[in-house]
């Protein structure tokens, strides 16, 4: 039988990203993973990729709660994208960066050390 394979494209921070969930990866295993657009590092990932196997069943909507609390921010920053990314140049590591630190500090007023870069 075919592994049952979702995919949606998804805008994080800026950062466009694929994410796909398979049922049935291994016998009574699923798995998820994300891969952004030019490999650009998001705080879930330094390099732009992440998988996850798991147990439970899940949609793709619960997956990317998963990614937003690992993350650390609203569910809300996730935005649908309506197509496949296409490789572009214009967005940066930095400015991914300085994104998240604007997000972090203006929810709670200063960014510890060290806690995402």
């Amino acid at each position: 039988m075919p592994k049952l394979k979702t995919t949606k494209f998804i805008s994080f921070l800026g950062v466009n990203a694929q994410v796909n969930l398979t049922e049935e990866y291994f016998s009574g295993v699923n798995h998820w993973e994300i891969i952004t657009e030019n490999e650009q590092p998001i705080p879930i990932t330094e390099t732009g990729y992440k998988s996850n196997f798991f147990y439970d069943n899940a949609t793709m909507e619960d997956v990317l709660d998963i990614i937003a609390e690992s993350n650390g921010i609203p569910r809300t920053l996730i935005r649908n994208a309506d197509e496949p990314f296409t490789p572009r140049q214009d967005n940066t590591y930095t400015d991914t960066k300085d994104a998240l630190k604007t997000h972090l500090w203006t929810q709670s007023g200063q960014i510890q050390q060290g806690q995402l870069f």
